[in-house]
């Protein structure tokens, strides 16, 4: 299948188009069924596990979104800018938390991975 366009230059162009498929049906139920069974899995872990994950990984805790309206920055139409939410390094977390090390943070960071990893596979 081609499709045809015209370029900057008013020039017509023929190119080769190819289905990317991500608006398939069963794609789309399978990314549905997937995203369900992660969110399940991440309430297993205890509330501070779910907590110092959602920060290490970079996504809000409430809503699991992975970008932030910075209300300070705008762009050229007045309108706040949609900023990705940056990931903590374990020093941080230690300090939000009231740990002595990120060592402490980085272990914790690690057993609540592991208590996900065990999640995720329970429900396979």
């Amino acid at each position: 299948m081609y499709r045809q366009y015209t370029d900057d230059d008013g020039e017509e162009c023929t190119e080769e188009a190819h289905s990317d498929g991500t608006s398939d049906t069963y794609t789309l139920f399978m990314k549905n069924e997937l995203y369900t069974r992660l969110w399940e899995a991440y309430e297993k872990p205890e509330y501070t596990e779910r907590k110092m994950l959602s920060q290490r990984l970079g996504f809000c805790f409430e809503c699991h979104s992975v970008f932030y309206i910075d209300h300070n920055d705008l762009d050229e139409y007045g309108e706040p800018k949609k900023k990705p939410i940056k990931k903590m390094m374990y020093t941080d977390i230690a300090t939000d938390h009231e740990y002595s090390s990120a060592n402490t943070a980085h272990n914790k960071c690690e057993k609540a991975l592991e208590k996900l990893r065990k999640a995720i596979n329970d429900l396979i």
